[in-house]
């Protein structure tokens, strides 16, 4: 455990040690931010339910971004190479990726707790709501990290990986609609599916059971390829 709290430190000090880190975050909120304005001034709503779909659509959008690096740039420098034949584990340095990417995540919605206090200022929101749609985007942004950490495992390439997590990411969100079976296995893959559910104030064991296995099965991935390149 000692290990995997080491790493992800390291990629901590590393995002807030370098611009790309307040690029990203300042990304996130003005486009947060502008989605929650738009839609509350616009349609004079008393609700986040709009502004938690598209600020799900934002993570899902620099969640390449903040992955990108995380092992590519690792195994292009040759340090992750480093940390495979030493005592670090590849299932302890997986983790300790993810456990970045959980606490990058955490930050940027914290940094968002504005919104519902001016809501909730102004109107009388359901804050049961407003909960739930929180939790449905900690989820979410958990998931779509999980994606670009596996994808950053793939490549030495940072920007490969960028674009295939990317790739993954829109084929998610543009599943096809359809009949019967094409509808229900749409309905049953796509995260913002199982976000609107969050979003409308519906706490589904269902729900959440997708994105944390969904995660779980990205990072089990992540590992196994490590672990594969540990062996090569």
């Amino acid at each position: 455990m000692r290990k995997t709290l080491l790493i992800c430190s390291k990629e901590i000090r590393s995002y807030f040690g370098a611009a790309t880190g307040y690029v990203i975050t300042a990304a996130f909120l003005m486009l947060s931010g502008a989605s929650f304005f738009y839609v509350v001034g616009l349609f004079r709503l008393n609700s986040m339910r709009p502004t938690f779909q598209l600020m799900a659509l934002v993570l899902m959008l620099i969640a390449p971004a903040i992955t990108m690096r995380l092992l590519a740039s690792e195994f292009r420098s040759g340090t992750a190479d480093i940390l495979l034949v030493s005592r670090v584990s590849p299932v302890q340095l997986a983790l300790g990726k993810f456990l970045f990417c959980i606490f990058i995540v955490l930050v940027l919605l914290i940094f968002t707790f504005h919104m519902p206090l001016l809501l909730l200022h102004y109107g009388s929101p359901d804050m049961g709501e407003v909960l739930s749609g929180y939790i449905g985007l900690f989820f979410a942004g958990c998931f779509f990290c999980s994606i670009g950490l596996f994808a950053s495992s793939l490549t030495r390439n940072s920007l490969v990986a960028a674009i295939a997590s990317t790739a993954i990411l829109l084929g998610l969100l543009l599943l096809p609609e359809g009949g019967d079976y094409i509808g229900a296995f749409s309905k049953m893959a796509s995260p913002f599916s199982h976000l609107g559910d969050f979003a409308k104030g519906v706490f589904d064991t269902s729900d959440a059971a997708y994105f944390i296995l969904g995660a779980a099965l990205f990072v089990f991935l992540t590992q196994r390829i490590l672990k594969l390149r540990q062996r090569i």
